[in-house]
């Protein structure tokens, strides 16, 4: 496990995942939901 995985817990990490699957449907690509949930969790893309 690598210090950036270390961050932040792993509840927080399953929570962020979540939103980005259920916000994918919404966007032409998984990076631009990525780029849309970031700054809602407050964490940089």
């Amino acid at each position: 496990m690598n210090n950036k995985s270390k961050r932040f817990p792993p509840e927080f990490r399953d929570r962020a995942a979540r939103m980005v699957l259920e916000e994918e449907k919404n966007h032409p690509s998984r990076w631009s939901a990525v780029m849309m949930i970031a700054p809602k969790l407050d964490i940089s893309s």
